[in-house]
């Protein structure tokens, strides 16, 4: 009897598997679908698969270089190539020190592997697609790390939301740092999980190399970092510290520091005055930790200062006045940050004129966040109580991480609508710690209310999010078209003034002429 009891289970447990991973694929499947809409529109107008211009084609152009002449001469665009001459014409422009090379190598590397099984492909074609294959690998980061926290159902539901949620970064044709960015921060997400989950140095070491190539395609890595950051910072406040967790802390931040080191983008000086500070700030805050904790347990401190016996209240103390330092740093200028960093902590009025008046940087209001977000918005903002309540109170470091990786989102989209894309795959990680709330209470026999509001919670919840899927969120998918067919008017349509004045320059000036254009996100000049 009770051999054929743990079999039954344990055949329960594989079909909630198995399932769950049949709503993953089809998340995926619908993803894509909704993703590639502006190939779909651009075939309608009579065109083929087409960029978004503007970013996308300097990556396309850089990626263009890289097939010819290697994955390497990425590091050969400075300003004295002529060959950028091309851009911010006549200097040139530094593209090692200005771009990242992520997006461009993964296409070039991506491309050989598609042209071998469609060899009529272009790399034009290709790098239209390569969005999708970041949506897909972000999907995959955001089911993993739901199901590694809270099983299979709630990682079920997250790829759902995953998917109808509108992302503007995955679209195809869209092809840029942050599309890349987003592809790889959850899978390094996941790996932290794994890492602070099963205490293990091989995860730790997985979640650095993902936090690197996210370095390496695009800066906002360090929300995730500052999250990582913090989590390691307050955690002495709610459980016991360990050399181990120094240790983790250096598999997971040390190749890091390395790619950052050596990345001119970058530089070593990021790990200094910039926001790369965070990773030496990190052992020093966890070394701290560890000492007041030694001390403070040697008998001779408790006969001769007992004051020193509360070392939490010390070490608070520590970490406010570092805190502190850090806000002063940024406002005096000793530490460095760009103006989409200071932006998004709230120091839009440091920043250059210019992020100021990009109209994708300026700060998210409530309508945005409804449109945007909907739904799992507002669940996320009300899990941050339980998040709140299982970090301090249950002394529980994942959900503290978590709740921290919802609020960095939030709190930088309050002041920069850029980080919309990233917040709504947060959110979609979030809905997993709802869903697992609410799963125990629903084959409860013996309390039928109890069992009752819950499914009535849950149905609200789908029936909610899916509505505002179908009404906005799908719609919004299905109008987009790359941005010069519809000369950048955002209506969806066919409307070609600027391939008829890029048809009259071919037809009416000399071949070696220069053709000088500004633009400054969606202000065209």
């Amino acid at each position: 009897m009770k051999v054929g009891l743990s079999f039954k289970g344990l055949r329960r447990e594989h079909i909630v598997t198995l399932a769950s991973l049949i709503v993953l694929l089809a998340s995926a499947i619908v993803g894509s679908y909704l993703r590639v809409y502006p190939i779909f529109n651009a075939l309608e107008a009579g065109y083929g698969p087409m960029l978004n211009e503007l970013d996308p084609y300097s990556e396309y152009w850089t990626a263009e270089k890289l097939l010819e002449k290697g994955l390497s001469y990425f590091f050969s665009l400075d300003r004295y190539n002529e060959e950028t001459h091309i851009f911010w014409y006549p200097w040139g422009r530094n593209l090692v020190r200005s771009s990242l090379p992520l997006t461009p190598m993964f296409s070039v590397v991506t491309y050989h592997l598609a042209h071998l099984f469609s060899p009529g492909l272009t790399l034009y074609e290709w790098m239209v697609y390569v969005p999708v294959i970041f949506f897909i690998f972000s999907l995959i980061g955001i089911y993993l790390t739901t199901r590694e926290l809270w099983g299979d159902i709630p990682a079920a539901i997250s790829s759902v939301v995953a998917a109808i949620i509108f992302n503007s970064r995955q679209l195809a044709g869209f092809t840029v740092k942050y599309s890349a960015g987003l592809g790889f921060i959850f899978l390094a997400t996941y790996f932290h999980v794994r890492t602070w989950k099963r205490r293990s140095y091989v995860d730790a070491l997985l979640c650095g190399i993902f936090t690197s190539l996210t370095a390496a395609g695009w800066a906002g890595f360090n929300l995730l970092l500052a999250a990582i950051f913090l989590q390691v910072v307050l955690q002495p406040l709610i459980t016991k510290v360990t050399k181990e967790d120094l240790i983790l802390w250096g598999f997971e931040t040390l190749p890091l520091a390395l790619t950052i080191a050596i990345l001119p983008f970058y530089g070593p000086l990021y790990l200094i005055i910039s926001v790369g500070i965070l990773i030496p700030l990190g052992f020093a805050v966890i070394g701290i930790a560890l000492f007041l904790e030694y001390v403070s347990t040697r008998r001779v401190v408790k006969l001769k200062y007992p004051l020193l016996t509360k070392w939490r209240v010390i070490y608070f103390l520590l970490i406010v006045l570092i805190g502190v330092g850090g806000l002063l740093g940024l406002t005096t200028g000793v530490l460095h940050l760009k103006g989409k960093g200071l932006a998004a902590m709230g120091l839009g009025e440091m920043t250059h004129v210019l992020v100021g008046t990009v109209q994708e940087y300026a700060s998210a209001s409530a309508q945005n966040f409804i449109w945007s977000s909907g739904a799992p918005f507002i669940i996320s903002l009300l899990m941050l109580v339980y998040f709140a309540y299982r970090a301090f109170i249950k002394r529980s470091v994942l959900d503290l991480f978590i709740g921290l990786m919802v609020l960095l989102a939030t709190y930088a989209t309050t002041n920069v609508s850029y980080f919309f894309p990233y917040l709504n795959c947060v959110i979609a990680i979030s809905q997993g710690s709802f869903i697992a709330l609410l799963v125990p209470y629903l084959s409860r026999k013996k309390d039928l209310v109890l069992a009752l509001l819950s499914a009535s919670l849950m149905i609200a919840y789908l029936f909610t999010t899916l509505l505002q899927g179908v009404t906005v969120w799908v719609p919004a998918y299905r109008a987009q078209t790359p941005m010069i067919l519809d000369s950048g008017l955002g209506v969806g349509k066919n409307v070609p003034a600027w391939l008829d004045t890029l048809e009259w320059i071919r037809n009416n000036t000399p071949k070696d002429s220069v053709i000088i254009s500004w633009w400054d996100y969606g202000y065209w000049l």
